[in-house]
């Protein structure tokens, strides 16, 4: 899949005929729609095979769901939705959990709301419930204006591959299984996930879930999201950087290689950590993308190597891992491991450009002796 959308996208970016443009991106829709299908099977089968295991790390509330709303605020703008958020000033800020589950169901639920609402709004609420030492139980809801569920379907509306009908699945599309596995996922957290529903004028689903607290943290000192239709300028791109990128897959390093060149950059390439490691030896780089699952050596033995000669040497290169799994606790095993950033297949470019702007530093400004 990395192959297809990566090299659609590079396709695209091509000057095209109309017909060739149109078909390319009817390639890419239905790329995406498989990869979202395959994901969703995925997160299914490692919950009821028992293969999820919760994370508990220190995170944000709001910084770990700000990002999530920013993403489904896009979907809903597409469909000329409203959609507001607001997270109770009591909640606590500094938690101890998963905070990739929770943004899973967040969006599990949300993209369901959006989905299945053609007019009107979206709210999604976070409302502190109480608190005891070391816990505190947090209410969630997401409410909607839609199409809204029959009642003598809302009893099984949690089961695997179950929707409203048979004619919600030809309209809107779907397996099924966002609700199965959100219900399963609240359920792992200690919860209960409820539905209160009326046909024709909405639903709204609700839970509650202990979550372990993690010291005091102002709330109001997390930055809010941006207006809606205000976009802040990103930094200027800065160019020209030497980069080693770790990976055994041809296709994967075609595109990389072409996304990275594309935007100035220089590239060296190695088939496994242990060339990598080779290259790493006889020539400076700025960052090194590291594949985790290579032949010979693998990305996290090879960054676990370069971490322990650096401990001679008082260097620092950033690395980045690049992974198929992009499942819950793949980033804090990967950033455990020594690596400095993550980016999950298939790649998205702008995400790629990111981690690698954040990461190396920027060049000392020359100043003039006096």
């Amino acid at each position: 899949m990395n192959g297809i959308l990566g090299m659609t996208a590079l396709a695209l970016d091509t000057d095209l005929s109309i017909e060739q443009r149109e078909y390319l991106g009817m390639v890419k829709r239905s790329a995406d729609s498989l990869l979202e299908l395959v994901d969703t099977i995925l997160d299914f089968s490692r919950i009821e095979t028992g293969k999820l295991a919760l994370e508990s790390i220190q995170f944000n509330l709001r910084e770990t769901l700000n990002p999530t709303i920013r993403t489904l605020a896009l979907r809903a703008h597409e469909k000329h939705l409203e959609l507001n958020y607001r997270v109770d000033l009591e909640a606590p800020a500094a938690l101890v959990g998963d905070p990739g589950v929770l943004r899973q169901i967040i969006m599990n639920l949300v993209g369901n709301a959006i989905k299945f609402t053609e007019r009107g709004a979206v709210s999604v609420r976070v409302e502190g419930e109480s608190e005891e030492e070391g816990r505190a139980c947090l209410h969630f809801t997401v409410e909607d204006t839609g199409i809204g569920i029959p009642v003598e379907r809302q009893a099984g509306i949690f089961d695997a591959f179950a929707q409203a009908d048979s004619s919600t699945t030809r309209l809107y599309g779907g397996t099924g299984l966002g609700l199965t596995i959100s219900r399963r996922l609240v359920e792992m957290m200690g919860g209960r996930l409820g539905l209160r529903s009326t046909p024709g004028k909405g639903a709204a689903f609700d839970f509650t879930v202990w979550i372990g607290k993690a010291g005091q943290t102002d709330p109001r000192a997390v930055a809010p999201l941006s207006p809606p239709g205000i976009h802040l300028p990103l930094p200027e791109r800065r160019r020209g950087f030497h980069i080693l990128l770790a990976e055994d897959n041809r296709v994967n390093q075609m595109l990389a290689v072409r996304l990275l060149e594309k935007r100035g950059h220089h590239v060296q390439v190695a088939g496994d950590g242990r060339e990598a490691l080779e290259k790493l030896g006889t020539a400076d780089f700025d960052l090194v993308l590291m594949d985790v699952q290579m032949p010979v050596m693998g990305g996290f033995e090879a960054t676990a190597a370069v971490r322990e000669i650096e401990k001679s040497t008082g260097k620092h290169i950033p690395i980045v891992a690049l992974t198929a799994h992009a499942v819950t606790g793949d980033r804090e095993r990967c950033l455990a491991a020594g690596m400095d950033g993550y980016v999950a297949k298939p790649i998205h470019p702008e995400e790629l450009f990111e981690q690698i702007e954040a990461l190396i530093p920027p060049a000392p400004v020359a100043r003039v002796g006096t």
